[in-house]
């Protein structure tokens, strides 16, 4: 109980440092009250600041504190650092709330923020919403009017379109689509994840090391040994192929 109060009142302590230090860059502007834009901009610095040493709580202090300032408007690097910064508190109900604000504001969420959120909801065991985070993601950026398919249809045809862009697994959409494969698993739907995996394969994009992880724990946990075992010799000739 002792650390945590401690660390409370550091998180504390940080924010109202780095708060003093936006105004002071913010006030330094030309200008009676400083250019919006640099107010911003200093915020938005400080907030990275706290994100780099891992003080969430503090980032997520100064997003609030640029919310009741009308001189320092966020923008979308100020809703991607808070989207983060609350996933990594886990809240990730507060994180998908600010991509969906940036969203609507105009400005698509860079994929870092995304996945710290998807990540934050894996870990939450909500796959469901992972997995619509990656059908977003897929659509460019824009949610679905409606979605009547089913979730496993829904694995595979967002897999599928994000396998679209061919990029490496390891990058971009497959960096999404391996985080909402985790999730799945974590929550015990390993058919989900088999399903993203073949539509990605089928689509002739490369799965990344953490997409081919996620599916072998899909085929353990199913008892798919032979698909397990023709996974890894099709993993091992890939590599060969690219060595």
């Amino acid at each position: 109980a002792t650390g945590e109060a401690d660390r409370s009142a550091s998180d504390a302590n940080v924010s109202a440092a780095a708060s003093s230090t936006a105004a002071a860059a913010a006030a330094a502007s030309p200008g009676s009250n400083g250019p919006i834009a640099s107010r911003t901009a200093a915020y938005n610095e400080a907030m990275a600041a706290c994100a780099h040493e891992g003080r969430w709580a503090a980032a997520v202090a100064l997003y609030e504190q640029m919310g009741a300032s009308r001189a320092a408007p966020r923008d979308r690097t100020t809703y991607a650092l808070a989207a983060r910064a609350m996933a990594e508190q886990g809240d990730w109900q507060r994180g998908a709330q600010l991509l969906a604000e940036s969203r609507d504001a105009g400005w698509r969420p860079p994929v870092t923020a995304v996945a710290a959120v998807m990540r934050a909801c894996g870990t939450s065991g909500e796959w469901q919403v992972a997995l619509q985070m990656l059908d977003t993601e897929s659509r460019g950026g824009v949610p679905a009017a409606s979605n009547s398919s089913s979730s496993l249809d829904l694995a595979a045809e967002a897999a599928a379109a994000s396998a679209q862009a061919m990029e490496h697994g390891s990058r971009g959409p497959g960096l999404l689509r391996a985080l909402a494969m985790e999730a799945c698993n974590l929550a015990g739907e390993w058919r989900h994840t088999v399903a993203m995996f073949d539509a990605v394969r089928q689509n002739g994009a490369v799965p990344g090391a953490t997409e081919w992880r996620a599916a072998l724990r899909s085929f353990a946990a199913g008892g798919l040994w032979q698909r397990a075992s023709a996974a890894l010799t099709s993993r091992a000739t890939t590599l060969l192929r690219f060595a």
